[in-house]
């Protein structure tokens, strides 16, 4: 074999140069792309933790919601005061404010726990869960939970405020209505006439967060509430299996009869196209054992 005395041609070198520049970037792409695919999945499962996490903490507070009413006795006076003289009642509430597409809830629940011996506080608490977008990025839209651990004459206001979620896109809150048996958007039992006094039987929970693929993750459950004193009878109050969720939801619409004829007024859960070629927004639905409620009133 002869050699080349004189070391390497340029054309050897380039084409040496080339073969590592290919394999440089080969190695690259794969390197990338695994960094990539482990960054989607962690972004995933972040994404699916926070929003089960949440979605059980509302439905949490919501199940131990507690509304003390006495027999004869009106909850507030007619002053429109939440706070009442007599020693025998204390202010209790529910209310949710339906503001598209971010909701507010505010409530008394019996979820508070106490960590310290002979702490000045009960179980008892003022809760308020609502969205505000981030003062550095308002296409951050964050859901914050306040939490008071005395109730006072202002249940809307005071206690401490966490961050439970970033990047929401919707938060929406639907409360049953066990008189006409269907969902409201919103509920008041200080000021409501019909609901004054009130709690709701059950309280569908729907969360969208934003999936950082042009998507969005959305969590949905139905909190029922369950503390005794909410309930003044219930041999007539009928549960439902998941199975029958969509069903029941379709009954409450009473609308897919019409939406049949006019797709323009169909409801989320009515069996049709409408949504197709409408919205390219990629969702991905994460029921929590939904049961939806059906029945008479029991309060």
């Amino acid at each position: 074999m002869i050699m080349n005395k004189n070391g390497f041609t340029i054309m050897e070198i380039l084409i040496a140069t080339a073969i590592l520049a290919l394999l440089g970037i080969a190695t690259g792409t794969v390197g990338y792309n695994t960094f990539r695919t482990k960054e989607n999945a962690q972004k995933d499962m972040q994404t699916l933790d926070i929003g089960r996490a949440v979605i059980r903490m509302i439905a949490n507070d919501i199940l131990l919601s507690f509304n003390r009413v006495k027999e004869g006795k009106k909850n507030l006076p007619s002053s429109g005061s939440l706070m009442d003289d007599s020693a025998e009642t204390m202010p209790t509430l529910f209310i949710g404010k339906d503001v598209d597409p971010f909701d507010e809830l505010h409530l008394t629940t019996f979820s508070h726990m106490r960590f310290y011996k002979n702490s000045h506080e009960s179980e008892l608490a003022e809760i308020s869960y609502y969205v505000e977008a981030d003062p550095n990025d308002e296409q951050n839209m964050i859901l914050f939970k306040r939490e008071s651990k005395r109730i006072d004459d202002s249940p809307l206001e005071g206690g401490q405020i966490n961050k439970l979620a970033e990047y929401l896109t919707f938060f929406n809150i639907r409360y049953w209505d066990c008189k006409n048996e269907k969902y409201v958007d919103s509920w008041d039992s200080v000021e409501s006439i019909d609901y004054k006094n009130k709690f709701p039987e059950a309280v569908e929970i729907k969360i969208g967060l934003d999936d950082f693929k042009g998507g969005e993750r959305i969590f949905e459950t139905v909190a029922h509430v369950k503390m005794p004193n909410n309930l003044r009878r219930r041999k007539d109050v009928k549960i439902a299996t998941s199975q029958d969720a969509t069903k029941l939801t379709l009954t409450e619409q009473g609308n897919c009869e019409k939406c049949k004829a006019d797709k323009t007024s169909c409801p989320e859960y009515c069996p049709t196209d409408k949504t197709e070629g409408q919205d390219k927004k990629n969702k991905t639905v994460e029921p929590l054992l939904i049961e939806q409620p059906s029945g008479s009133c029991s309060q």
